[in-house]
C-alpha cells in the first residue's frame, strides 16, 4: 500500500500533477510535464518567465523583511543584554553593601555585649 502511494505521489506517469511554475495553474498527467515546461511556445515561456521574477521579486520582498525582523531582534537582544549588565552591576553593588552593613551590625552587635556585660 504504502507503494503505491510513494508510485502515485512520485513516479506514476499516468498521475496529475501541477506545474512546479509559481501560480502558473496548470495540471497535467507527469508524462505531460517535461513537455509544457520546454515548450517552445513563445507565449507559455513568456508566462512562466512573467511568472518566476514576480515570484523572484517576492522572495527578495520576504528576505529583507526577514533581515529587518532580525536586524531588529539582534537590536533588542543588545539591549538586553545591556540591561542584564546593569542589573548585574546594582546587585553586585546591592551584595557589597550588604556585606558592610552585616560586618557593621556584628561589629555594634559586639559593642552592646561588651557594654551589656560592664553592666553586669
Amino acid at each position: 500500500r504504502k507503494q503505491l502511494e510513494g508510485h502515485l505521489k512520485d513516479e506514476c506517469p499516468e498521475a496529475k500533477t501541477s506545474c512546479p511554475i509559481p501560480k502558473c495553474g496548470k495540471s497535467l498527467k507527469r508524462k505531460e510535464m517535461d513537455a509544457h515546461l520546454n515548450d517552445t511556445d513563445p507565449a507559455i515561456s513568456a508566462k512562466h518567465l512573467k511568472l518566476m521574477l514576480k515570484e523572484m521579486d517576492a522572495a527578495k520582498q520576504r528576505d529583507a523583511q526577514e533581515k529587518e525582523k532580525l536586524s531588529v531582534a539582534v537590536a533588542r537582544g543588545d539591549e538586553l543584554y545591556a540591561e542584564l549588565s546593569a542589573v548585574k552591576g546594582e546587585q553586585e553593588q546591592i551584595a557589597a553593601e550588604k556585606a558592610r552593613l552585616t560586618a557593621e551590625n556584628t561589629q555594634k552587635n559586639e559593642e552592646i555585649r561588651k557594654l551589656n556585660a560592664n553592666d553586669s
